[in-house]
């Protein structure tokens, strides 16, 4: 996980967020300030808002991924900071982040009293002033400036997925389905329904007329047992 050796000192959340609010800075935010929109839109308005400080030219060097969200606002002397651990679930953010003037990443060891060694001569090489201490009146006054070690073990602030949203989600997909399918058969299959009231319905309509059907063929039946009887005494007589 990143971890870094920086001079400076702790900025506490509160401050930071009526910083943010104040400065109207609607790509920071205070409760994560090491990120690319974040840390740039506030050394931004600390490059305006305080003419005192130095500026700084590019430098060309190779850095890997996870130092740049740190390292990458070159055209500011400050650099922001946040230490974080993953497995601490009882808060959603420190309750302070780092500013300093001085920061280098420790990858696998480093003498920390070298690197204090080189600070102090590259302060006295650049002569800039005590910019870093009024800085620090500005944004966290009386808190001391000194060497930290900082370790962030979510650098890039990753969100996790949740299977219980995922679900849920799939859920309701599923039923948005199952809708629209119920929807597409409805007519389907009321069509055969429509189909067979149409095949019944001359039946139904003749149904009434059966009785006399009925009636006449039995009416027909014994007109001609009568005949048979007419012709039988006819031909009994003669």
């Amino acid at each position: 996980m990143p971890t870094y050796l920086c001079h400076g000192f702790r900025w506490t959340r509160r401050l930071i967020r009526i910083f943010v609010i104040i400065e109207d800075l609607d790509d920071a935010a205070p409760d994560w300030i090491t990120g690319r929109n974040s840390s740039a839109a506030i050394l931004e308005r600390f490059g305006t808002k305080f003419d005192y400080l130095p500026q700084r030219l590019p430098q060309q060097q190779a850095e890997t991924p996870s130092e740049q969200d740190v390292l990458v606002n070159q055209f500011s002397p400050v650099k922001l900071l946040e230490e974080y651990d993953p497995e601490e679930t009882s808060i959603s953010a420190r309750p302070f982040a780092y500013v300093a003037d001085h920061v280098i990443r420790i990858d696998l060891s480093a003498n920390v009293l070298e690197e204090m060694a080189k600070y102090e001569a590259l302060v006295k090489e650049r002569n800039e002033g005590n910019w870093f201490e009024r800085l620090r009146d500005e944004l966290q006054p009386g808190s001391p400036i000194e060497w930290y070690v900082v370790v962030n073990g979510d650098e890039e602030r990753g969100w996790p997925h949740d299977d219980e949203e995922e679900s849920e989600g799939s859920d309701v997909t599923e039923m948005e389905d199952l809708k629209v399918a119920e929807e597409e058969d409805g007519p389907r299959r009321e069509q055969p329904t429509g189909a067979s009231s149409q095949m019944l319905s001359p039946t139904s309509q003749h149904a009434p007329n059966k009785p006399a059907d009925q009636t006449h063929s039995l009416r027909h039946k014994i007109s001609r047992a009568g005949l048979r009887r007419l012709f039988s005494k006819k031909e009994a007589a003669e």
